[in-house]
């Protein structure tokens, strides 16, 4: 059974006008070993008094953990969609094996 490369050390980027996190965990050798990313899709819309308020949307999170022995990581993402309404829909992706070129982080 593959087993995930533990960090030791963590990076945080945030970029607030993209509603967008990433945190980077990396191993004794300064490579990446987790990687979870965080995004929000809002629309800007008016409240009832005209004010500019951003609404969120949809979030998707994504996490990933390099395995040890060869370049496979293990991708977990997770979506909520149409955080607006009353009746948000929630959808956990089964995890999949990809290559490091493959992750999209």
């Amino acid at each position: 059974m593959a087993r995930v490369v533990e960090p030791r050390r963590f990076v945080v980027h945030v970029d607030a006008q993209a509603h967008a996190r990433k945190t980077v965990g990396l191993d004794a050798d300064g490579r990446r070993c987790y990687v979870h990313h965080l995004h929000t899709e809002v629309d800007e819309r008016f409240d009832i008094d005209e004010f500019p308020v951003e609404v969120p949307l949809r979030r998707e999170r994504r996490v990933a953990w390099r395995l040890q022995g060869d370049d496979c990581w293990l991708l977990q993402v997770e979506r909520l969609d149409r955080l607006e309404s009353c009746r948000p829909q929630h959808e956990r992706l089964a995890p999949v094996l990809l290559r490091e070129a493959e992750l999209g982080l």
